[in-house]
């Protein structure tokens, strides 16, 4: 019972005009209810995307724990053209080509039919006697029978033909190296191009010595200036035999293995300069060659 004195207080705005109140629209409370979603459904596509993210590294990763296997997917026969000194394929491994004495096969890998055969010009009268192939970039370093390093690089271009690709090789001669001006086959070799401004080789001769060479092309304020070549015989700096050699992908160091297990290494990242032995270690067992080396 409400005392007499105390005047009742009570809330004149009525209950339908609370709902109607300006902001609080059917469209807003619609567009609250699909913000609502969009933000739990992002939130469940973000979490899908992390989930997917680790699925494909785990499936991608997974191969690393398993025992390495290796199978042959084709052979051929590369001996109809005489000694293969040097192999190598296209992006594509459809075609490959084999290096010869006299130049370069062009090898369908399918089928093992040869595509082309290249004789360049500038092995005219000579024979190719070692190969070095570049990891990158398509170079080889030929060394021949009369003491040079020639230069060449093999390139694959891809066109289409009736919906069918169709990759064409290519070989060029970028140059050559005299290593050895008393006409000594280069019986190994190896070389480095970085495709503007040096390249480097390195080899071995007939009779046991060590050359290095380095091709520059001097930079002008209008471009490239003319090319020098600096030539270094480096026998006197080692113990032994010369059984492999190496030069780095900027062709500033050389290293060469011996017949008594042992490996040199040059600073040569001045051509101007007589290359700096930096280093010399045995790396097998003395009396055992090293036969191949590597970055």
């Amino acid at each position: 019972m409400a005392h007499p004195d105390i005047e009742e207080k009570t809330d004149p705005t009525p209950q339908a005009e609370i709902r109607s109140l300006p902001g609080i629209t059917p469209t807003a409370r619609l567009m609250d209810r699909v913000g609502r979603w969009v933000i739990a459904v992002g939130g469940i596509g973000v979490i899908a995307v992390v989930l997917g993210i680790f699925v494909f590294v785990l499936r991608e990763a997974y191969p690393l724990f398993l025992n390495p296997e290796a199978e042959a997917v084709g052979t051929w026969d590369a001996s109809g053209g005489g000694q293969a000194l040097g192999v190598g394929a296209g992006p594509y491994r459809e075609v490959g080509y084999v290096v010869r004495a006299e130049g370069i096969d062009f090898i369908d890998l399918a089928s093992g039919a040869v595509l082309r055969q290249e004789r360049p010009g500038a092995l005219a009268g000579r024979r190719i006697v070692s190969v070095y192939r570049s990891p990158v970039d398509g170079y080889l370093g030929l060394g021949t029978d009369e003491g040079s390093v020639v230069a060449a690089r093999v390139t694959f271009s891809v066109g289409y033909t009736g919906g069918a690709r169709v990759v064409t090789p290519e070989l060029s001669i970028e140059g050559e190296v005299r290593l050895d001006g008393g006409g000594e086959a280069v019986v190994r070799v190896a070389y480095r191009n970085d495709g503007a401004w040096r390249a480097t080789g390195v080899g071995v001769t007939a009779s046991g010595r060590l050359v290095t060479a380095a091709d520059v092309q001097k930079r002008g304020l209008l471009g490239g200036g003319r090319r020098e070549v600096f030539v270094y015989d480096l026998t006197e700096e080692i113990a032994g035999r010369p059984t492999a050699v190496l030069t780095d992908g900027r062709g500033q160091t050389v290293l060469a293995g011996t017949d008594r297990g042992e490996i040199f290494r040059w600073d040569v990242s001045d051509p101007r300069t007589r290359p700096r032995r930096t280093q010399r270690f045995q790396a097998a067992e003395a009396g055992q060659a090293i036969t191949a080396l590597e970055f």
